[in-house]
């Protein structure tokens, strides 16, 4: 009876020591849902820690190449250290072309007297004639024209005078020199005396121009490749036009 009892005691001690220290099955579930979810915030919060250390990193080698930009950009365009700063080349436009020479101050020392032309003129020393072979019919006038006399600083360089004659078959001086610069870039005609007689002056792209008629007979100065009318007025100033002389002797320098 004794040993009963007390084994009965003594489990009903012991259900009820496990009864102390075992909580109930929905505290336990309660507990367990506690510590998933803490373990998943905790997840969460190291995740969103990554990311954002990412971004303050990326952030912050942003700030850094701005920085050396900037302290590069003030090395390279600011001043020199102990000198002035060097201001930057600025674009400019082109100037236009200009003659290719200027033949003022050569002394017309040297004659030239051509009879297919019926003219004498003096031209600077040193430079090269090419007597007229044969009478002008109207066309236009170039350094390699055989009806024209050429004087130029070289053979076939320039700038050079060229200068012929034709007969004008009744037409005006007026009306001759503006057919024979029809599509020329000129400005307008200016008086001019040749010989002692009415002539016109005419400023082109590609020279300066002097017409002169004796009774039928129209006579053409040209220069070519430059602007220097100072120069060539004075050209114009030593020509004697001589109708007259043509076919005559052969042309002599």
């Amino acid at each position: 009876m004794t040993r009963r009892y007390d084994l009965e005691r003594n489990l009903v001690e012991l259900f009820e020591s496990e009864g102390r220290f075992r909580a109930p099955d929905r505290v336990l579930r309660s507990a367990l849902d506690a510590t998933a979810a803490v373990a998943q915030r905790r997840s969460w919060l190291r995740r969103t820690s990554r990311v954002a250390n990412v971004y303050l990193s990326a952030a912050a080698a942003f700030v850094a190449i701005a920085v050396v930009a900037v302290a590069l950009a003030l090395y390279v365009g600011g001043p020199s250290v102990g000198g002035p700063a060097t201001p930057s080349p600025t674009l400019q436009s082109t100037p236009a072309a200009s003659p290719s020479a200027t033949p003022g101050g050569l002394a017309l020392t040297e004659s030239f007297t051509s009879s297919v032309n019926g003219l004498t003129v003096r031209y600077p020393t040193g430079w090269d004639v090419q007597p007229a072979t044969k009478a002008w019919t109207g066309s236009l006038v170039s350094q390699e024209s055989a009806f024209a006399d050429v004087i130029a600083i070289t053979h076939s360089d320039n700038p050079f005078i060229a200068l012929a004659s034709l007969r004008l078959a009744g037409a005006t001086l007026d009306e001759w020199s503006s057919t024979y610069l029809s599509g020329h870039t000129c400005s307008a005609p200016e008086p001019l005396t040749v010989d002692g007689r009415d002539g016109r002056l005419v400023s082109c792209e590609e020279g300066l121009y002097a017409f002169a008629t004796v009774d039928d007979r129209g006579y053409l100065t040209w220069l070519y490749g430059s602007d220097d009318v100072q120069w060539f007025t004075q050209v114009i100033a030593t020509l004697e036009l001589d109708p007259e002389e043509i076919g005559g002797a052969s042309p002599s320098p």
